[in-house]
């Protein structure tokens, strides 16, 4: 009508005014569109300005929010009734007590949290999926990314037993889910928690920013919730993005796998890994001990805590490694060896088919050393004090042997599958 053409690099005035009457929240009408949400308000406004027409339709919560609104005027309003009976009482029978205006206070305000629990959407129960032979809760859509195509993946997805790791190269949001009502607790610009309970579980969900050697490589910020997301991921400018680490636990800090889907919905299993399963704690890899064998098993104390390291672990080899966290009650030997102190802060026990060595690791033993003269055990016998252990292993003959634990405390020593790279947790 004027002569200029539509930007077609945009998305078209139709795509908007139908998102729009869908009553969408903006973060979610940004997404879809693949623009920044101050963008998306720029859009609006020129919209309505040249049309006048657009009227998008009341959300459910809109909706609820009128009522909200009759309900707490109809309460102000009983309340005002009462207040202006009460000074009329007062006028008629001087010095009366204060404590009726107290009362219709009270239920003035009892009306309006009533209104606002009936105005509380109701969540739906989580769906049911099955992934190779695993039940697993779909939750819903938790990650959207903007400037990404209809069909284009949310980033570059890594899921693994105990992590989940993607790569985003634009600003990302974290959703609330129609599953799960999450309540943030923020820790720091680099990660933040999640709570909520899907069917039975109170689950506990960490969003972090994978660590970098190169520098700050972006934050993470909570969002108002009239937006629609609950938080959002912004790389730096210059750095070419960011990858974001996901893990899922319950409230007894029990482990389960999850998912990302390429449409950047969650996924978690109905059932937390099981206590035999050997998880390299900073890749969050379950590792393959098929061709290994068992050799004992640490025992369990109180705020105890044993994980395995095999990525950039720092032993000879980079053979995998164990971190023991309060011993307590020591290791016991499971075949006859001999326990000696080759030096420094380091106790060997030899066997026949392998060399353990346990390095006291923890500052607060200060700068203890160890003195002894070879003993000669038998299985069954305790071989270290408390504290906190480094324990790796060696072939009779020096050459480093993989050394891992199992979430019941099974040591697992020789050849050990799927050993891999980052994304990693913080620490590595």
């Amino acid at each position: 009508m004027d002569g200029q053409r539509e930007d077609t690099s945009r998305p078209s005035d139709a795509l908007l005014a139908a998102l729009m009457r869908e009553g969408l929240h903006d973060a979610e009408i940004a997404v879809r569109l693949g623009i920044t949400t101050g963008e998306l308000r720029e859009r609006k406004a020129e919209l309505q300005r040249r049309t006048r027409t657009i009227d998008p339709a009341p959300t459910r919560e809109r909706r609820l929010g009128g009522r909200r609104l009759w309900f707490a005027l109809a309460a102000a309003g009983i309340a005002a009734a009462l207040v202006a009976l009460l000074v009329i009482a007062n006028i008629a029978a001087p010095g009366a007590e204060d404590a009726s205006a107290d009362v219709a206070a009270t239920e003035a305000a009892r009306g309006a949290r009533q209104t606002r629990v009936a105005a509380t959407p109701t969540r739906s129960a989580p769906g049911v999926v099955v992934v190779a032979g695993m039940e697993m809760d779909d939750l819903g859509p938790f990650l959207a990314v903007t400037g990404r195509s209809p069909g284009e993946p949310v980033g570059e997805i890594v899921n693994r037993a105990a992590l989940i790791g993607v790569r985003l190269t634009g600003e990302g949001y974290l959703l609330d889910s129609p599953a799960t009502d999450w309540t943030l607790v923020p820790s720091s610009v680099f990660s933040l928690g999640l709570r909520g309970a899907a069917g039975e579980r109170n689950l506990r969900v960490q969003v972090s920013l994978e660590f970098s050697v190169r520098g700050n490589p972006g934050n993470i910020r909570a969002m108002s919730q009239a937006s629609g997301a609950i938080a959002a991921l912004s790389p730096e400018p210059g750095v070419g993005g960011m990858s974001v680490l996901i893990e899922v636990q319950d409230e007894a800090g029990l482990t389960y796998p999850a998912m990302l889907t390429p449409e950047g919905r969650l996924l978690v299993a109905r059932e937390p890994l099981p206590p035999s399963a050997v998880v390299d704690y900073f890749t969050g890899g379950e590792l393959d001990v098929s061709e290994a064998r068992t050799f004992g098993q640490l025992p369990r104390s109180a705020g105890g805590w044993a994980f395995t390291i095999c990525h950039d672990s720092g032993a000879p080899g980079e053979a995998c490694v164990v971190s023991w966290r309060k011993s307590g009650r020591g290791y016991a030997a499971p075949a006859p060896g001999t326990l000696s102190c080759p030096g420094g802060r380091v106790l060997q026990f030899t066997m026949q088919e392998a060399v353990l060595r346990f390095t006291l690791a923890a500052s607060v033993q200060g700068t203890n050393t160890f003195a002894c003269e070879p003993e000669l055990l038998e299985a069954g016998r305790a071989l270290i004090p408390d504290g906190d252990w480094i324990i790796s292993a060696a072939a009779p003959t020096g050459e480093p042997i993989p050394v891992v634990v199992a979430g019941d405390g099974t040591l697992h020593l020789g050849t050990v599958g799927g050993v891999t790279g980052c994304p990693c947790r913080r620490g590595t």
